[in-house]
């Protein structure tokens, strides 16, 4: 019993690793990677999950931006530790251009295919951002958030996989990235749901 007391949070520090965080991440973390073996659903996202309201029973793990190369280990490790269906809500801070590496976006979102199965994994397409809203809107390549919503409709439709749309939809985030509570209520429930 004490054994597992000391190595969850090294476990979850690794999980998350490369991701960059606050102390209080990994605290959180282990709680979740607690809660992974008896989940039914498992959402894995970026802040727009962070700081959603979750809904229903599935369990929600989001990190501010996170992109898919740092979430790919928590990512595996929830598919080894649990038979729950997952879904990857993911991508908008590939399109950072200080994140930006597409080939290692890619390359993590098909070993996170491979690791998972594509019979459980759900890929929720990137909801748009609003370039025009400050003080964030313009910090993203709308370009990249193209072709990562691409490479994962290609990927949906080689591999089986389920996919959820992005809507067309304006004025909905409070600072061109983060929803409205109504945006975030929505995003949550669809994320949450069962396929």
């Amino acid at each position: 019993m004490l054994a597992g007391i000391v190595l969850l949070p090294a476990l979850a520090r690794w999980a998350i690793a490369p991701y960059e965080f606050a102390e209080s991440v990994p605290v959180g973390t282990a709680r979740d990677l607690l809660k992974v073996p008896f989940a039914t659903r498992i959402v894995i996202g970026d802040s727009r999950v962070e700081f959603g309201t979750p809904v229903g029973p599935t369990l929600f793990m989001g990190y501010g931006g996170a992109t898919f190369p740092e979430i790919e280990r928590l990512t595996k490790l929830s598919c080894r530790l649990s038979r729950a269906q997952v879904t990857l809500a993911l991508g908008v801070n590939d399109a950072l251009p200080r994140k930006r590496d597409l080939t290692a976006s890619y390359a993590s979102l098909d070993r996170i295919i491979a690791a998972c199965g594509a019979e459980r994994l759900r890929l929720a397409l990137v909801w748009p951002i609003e370039p025009d809203v400050k003080p964030s809107g313009d910090w993203y390549d709308l370009a990249a958030i193209g072709a990562i919503n691409q490479a994962m409709i290609e990927r949906a439709a080689e591999k089986g996989i389920a996919l959820i749309p992005a809507p067309a939809i304006t004025g909905h985030t409070l600072d061109g990235v983060h929803f409205t509570p109504a945006a975030s209520a929505r995003y949550m429930a669809i994320l949450g749901a069962a396929h």
